[in-house]
């Protein structure tokens, strides 16, 4: 027993010993570094052969499908155009005979200028701008049955069509005024209305391709796809926006017209009003004025004018300004605050006193020449 154990042991060893061994050589034979130096004219030579060939017919089984684009593959040999399978953005290897056409997925923009005729058949031009994009899933479709130029086939059409169509339902100051927003919904809504049959609707695509298919047969028959009831819209609309409206020239100068007047319509009753604030101005301020000369008059005592008087008197001697002052009023006060005593000689001049006409006038039994200065002596001058 223990023999037979061993023996085994030992067939065990010898045999894992030879597996080694034999795996040893067969590293050192294979040795990368060992078979360059022994091959390296060869090894040299068949990667320069390899390069080349690349380089010469990478393009015909490689394509590089840019950024934010889907390739639509075309096969003579295999059906045609396939409407399922697409290239995504990369490079993929396709069969040599094989045609690919790119399709830019990514949001596009378009500026168009669009003819109407309004509802009082006047032309009107509507520049609107819509912004697209064709969905990836159905590029071959597109491609086998529109082309690449879909916007000027599909687009644009319709929505010249629907344009017509909105607008003369409309006046031109609709046009022109409130019913723009409502217009342009109008237009985006008929546009991706299911019912209209154009291929194109609002929502994204609902059956986005999960990778590339290059090789892969088409699920859907050509008569299958053709039959009356299979209806797939292939272009997304995402907006329709109304830019500008160019109205006929007689149109925008009567329009320009009616504005600048009821501009001045404005003008005019901001006029109106603020006159009738100013009048309600002064008629308040004349009430106050009344008001405050009514309590004034009642408390004007003759002491309190004749105290109001020094003050003034008082104030104007001591005026640094060049000053004539006359003196010989009631109380010592200047004439001219004399005015009850001013008033009485004015009406009943002396009859020493002779005025000139238009040259002076007789005040408190002087004679005042008006014309010409007085100097002070002549005013201190009793008269006889």
């Amino acid at each position: 027993m223990t023999s037979s154990v061993s023996s085994e042991a030992i067939l065990t060893d010898q045999e894992g010993t030879g597996f080694k061994a034999r795996l040893l050589a067969l590293i050192r034979k294979l040795n990368p570094r060992a078979y360059f130096r022994r091959h390296k004219h060869k090894v040299i030579l068949r990667t320069l052969l390899i390069a080349f060939l690349l380089v010469l017919l990478g393009p015909l089984f490689l394509v590089r499908v840019p950024a934010g684009h889907v390739g639509a593959i075309y096969r003579p040999l295999f059906g045609g155009t396939d409407t399922v399978g697409v290239l995504l953005e990369g490079v993929r290897i396709v069969v040599p005979v094989n045609t690919v056409t790119f399709y830019d997925t990514r949001l596009l923009i378009a500026h168009d200028t669009f003819d109407g005729v309004t509802l009082e058949g006047l032309n009107v031009k509507l520049k609107i701008t819509y912004r697209y994009r064709v969905h990836p899933s159905k590029v071959g479709l597109v491609h086998r049955t529109i082309g690449p130029n879909y916007k000027e086939k599909l687009i644009a059409p319709a929505i010249a069509s629907i344009v017509r169509s909105e607008v003369s339902k409309f006046s031109v100051h609709d046009v022109y005024g409130p019913a723009r927003n409502a217009i342009q919904e109008r237009i985006f809504a008929r546009a991706v209305d299911p019912k209209t049959h154009n291929l194109i609707e609002s929502r994204a695509d609902p059956d986005p391709p999960e990778g590339a298919i290059v090789l892969g047969r088409r699920s859907r028959s050509i008569a299958e796809q053709s039959r009356p009831g299979y209806y797939k819209p292939v272009i997304e609309l995402v907006d329709v926006l109304i830019n500008n409206i160019e109205l006929p020239a007689r149109v925008s100068t009567a329009i320009e017209k009616k504005q600048e007047q009821e501009q001045l319509k404005e003008e005019y009753v901001f006029r109106l009003e603020r006159e009738r604030m100013e009048s309600m101005r002064k008629e308040i301020e004349a009430d106050g004025i009344a008001r405050f000369q009514q309590k004034v008059q009642s408390g004007l005592s003759p002491n309190y004018l004749k105290w109001r008087g020094i003050e003034a008197t008082l104030s104007l001697a001591t005026s640094e300004n060049a000053k004539t002052v006359i003196i010989g009023g009631k109380d010592g006060l200047p004439l001219i605050l004399n005015t009850d005593e001013a008033t009485a000689a004015r009406r009943t001049p002396t009859a020493n006193t002779k005025p000139k006409a238009g040259s002076g006038k007789a005040v408190g039994g002087r004679g005042i020449d008006l014309g010409r200065p007085m100097s002070a002596p002549e005013a201190d001058v009793p008269s006889n």
